[in-house]
C-alpha cells in the first residue's frame, strides 16, 4: 500500500487517488511499465495506473480535491474517512465517493469506451463481514454511467464515471451514526476501450476517529 489519504467531510483535502504506481511516458508516479488502455486521471502527464476520488454531500456540493495521484502499488491504493468530520456535515444523511479518470488507449482505438464500478466489500470494526457499525452502510450506486473516454473533472464536472459509492449515515434518537473506527470498504473500477479492457484498480477506505 502507499500512503493514505484522508477524506475530511468538513474541510478541502478529501480526495483519494488510486494506482499501483505504473506510469505511462507522460506519467508520474512509481517504476514499472504502463498498461494498455489504462486508466488515468488526466489524457497525459499526472497518474497513469489511477484515478481520482472526490467527496461530495450532494451532487452540488464538493467537500474538496486534493491529491491526483501518488505512490502506490499492485493496483491499489486506501485512504481514511474520517468519522469527526463526517459527524458534522448538516443536512443531509449521506455522502457520496465520485471517481473521475481518463482511459488512456494507447494503440487501441478510441471507440466505445466503457467504465465499471464494481466489488463492493464492506466490514465492520469486529470483523464482521457486510456491514457497518452503528446501521451505517455503504452501497453502489450503478444506475447511471458517463460511457465516455474522458470522465475527469474538469471534463464531467461532478458526475464523473456516473456510478459512484453512496455512504449512508446509521440513524436513531441519538442522531446519526457513521460508523466506528475500524470500519472498512473496498471497491474496484475498471474500464474499457476498442473493446480492450484496462486493469482494475482496488481502493479500500477505512474509517479513523
Amino acid at each position: 500500500m502507499g500512503s493514505n489519504w484522508v477524506i475530511d467531510m468538513v474541510m478541502p483535502g478529501i480526495l483519494g487517488t488510486v494506482s499501483d504506481g505504473n506510469t505511462s511516458s507522460g506519467g508520474g508516479g512509481g517504476g514499472g511499465g504502463s498498461t494498455d488502455p489504462s486508466i488515468a486521471t488526466s489524457a497525459s502527464g499526472n497518474y497513469d495506473q489511477a484515478f481520482t476520488l472526490s467527496t461530495y454531500v450532494s451532487t452540488s456540493h464538493q467537500l474538496g480535491v486534493c491529491d491526483y495521484g501518488g505512490a502506490f502499488s499492485s493496483g491499489s491504493a486506501s485512504t481514511n474517512f474520517e468519522i469527526e468530520g463526517a459527524e458534522n456535515i448538516s443536512g443531509s444523511n449521506n455522502c457520496q465517493l465520485r471517481i473521475f479518470g481518463y482511459i488512456r488507449e494507447g494503440s487501441s482505438g478510441t471507440s466505445s469506451p466503457t467504465w465499471t464500478l464494481h466489488t463492493l466489500a464492506l466490514e465492520d470494526t469486529n470483523g464482521i463481514l457486510g456491514q457497518l457499525s452503528g446501521g451505517a452502510n455503504a452501497t453502489l450506486v450503478t444506475s447511471s454511467y458517463n460511457q465516455y473516454q474522458d470522465n475527469t473533472l474538469s471534463t464531467r464536472g461532478y458526475a464523473g464515471i456516473g456510478a459512484y459509492v453512496k455512504i449512508d449515515a446509521g440513524g436513531g434518537r441519538g442522531g446519526l451514526n457513521w460508523g466506528s473506527n475500524g470500519d472498512e470498504i473496498s471497491f474496484e473500477v475498471k474500464a474499457s476501450i476498442d473493446g480492450d479492457q484496462t486493469e482494475s484498480l482496488d481502493m479500500t477506505v477505512n474509517w479513523v476517529g
